[in-house]
């Protein structure tokens, strides 16, 4: 004999009450199975410290990424390779020209994006650098790169 018993498909949220000076310890394990242990308060304080994060992260990968995706795209013959990195405590959008001699109309538009992204409420979180160079291999180009953290924007021909 068959039920209708509804099933629940959704788990209900675990509560923690910092205020109610919870004596139990918490223990959240990622994906990497890095095991974090503390108690309600540190893993609440954690958890507040780490929404600025999570809203830089979300700006850059759904906002600023595609957005400088599709500036290059519009230039495409006039880009040999993009990066973004971190230098001196911010991102660097680096654009390696594809011609050795000055490109002003390349530089002029690299400007206005630079202008456009600072310019943006979306992108509260990015303070950005841009930097453009004659074309070098990418190799030299990984001089003005931090090796920690390094984004390529790959050429679609």
């Amino acid at each position: 004999m068959a039920t209708n018993m509804p099933t629940k498909t959704k788990f209900d949220p675990i509560r923690l009450d910092y205020h109610a000076a919870d004596p139990r310890e918490v223990v959240v394990t990622p994906k990497d199975n890095d095991r974090f242990v503390g108690s309600v308060k540190e893993i609440a304080t954690a958890c507040h410290a780490g929404i600025p994060l999570i809203e830089f992260t979300n700006q850059l990968e759904k906002t600023l990424v595609p957005k400088l995706a599709e500036w290059l795209a519009e230039r495409g013959d006039k880009v040999h390779s993009a990066f973004i990195s971190v230098r001196e405590g911010r991102l660097l959008f680096l654009v390696i020209q594809c011609g050795a001699a000055y490109d002003r109309e390349l530089t002029d538009a690299l400007t206005k994006i630079d202008i456009e992204i600072a310019r943006d409420a979306d992108l509260d979180m990015i303070r950005l650098e841009v930097m453009a160079l004659p074309c070098v291999p990418d190799e030299d180009a990984y001089s003005f790169l931090d090796p920690q953290f390094i984004m390529v924007f790959k050429r679609v021909e």
